[in-house]
């Protein structure tokens, strides 16, 4: 009995004559889900070990959802309403980069490293995107 990935048996499957194109997508080892008469749609297994679902994308629903929450996990949150008018009000109180005294393309960046204190609500200096992007903080290992 032949078994197709997703753990049944072909014999469960309602025979079809396939076209030209899926009779050759099928020699070239790939399970198809429409018969139009191109491939667009190539059936696959999750990219999950051990998972057998057969899908048309990397993952199946199930894991496709457990990768993005373990992704938007890592990001850091969005910053909040309040947040983002201290930003604003902090360019509008000293409209200037405290490091070459430019007035244009303006940023509220933090003075001490959000890394390395973890204080989002720390003070705020004003930078230009310049200066801001290049004191990207880093984060100092003590030798042990």
């Amino acid at each position: 009995m032949t078994r197709i990935r997703s753990g049944l048996p072909a014999e469960s499957f309602p025979q079809v004559t396939p076209s030209p194109v899926v009779q050759q997508c099928a020699l070239q080892g790939v399970v198809t889900s429409s018969f139009s008469g191109v491939c667009p749609m190539t059936l696959r297994p999750c990219i999950e070990p051990g998972c057998a679902t057969l899908t048309s994308r990397t993952r199946c629903i199930y894991h496709q959802r457990q990768w993005q929450q373990a992704k938007d996990a890592k990001r850091p949150t969005r910053r909040s309403h309040a947040e983002q008018q201290r930003r604003r009000q902090q360019v509008i109180d000293q409209p200037w980069c405290t490091v070459c005294g430019i007035t244009t393309d303006l940023t509220a960046g933090h003075l001490e490293d959000v890394a390395t204190t973890g204080r989002e609500d720390g003070p705020l200096t004003t930078l230009c995107r310049r200066h801001n992007s290049s004191s990207g903080a880093t984060v100092r290992r003590t030798p042990s």
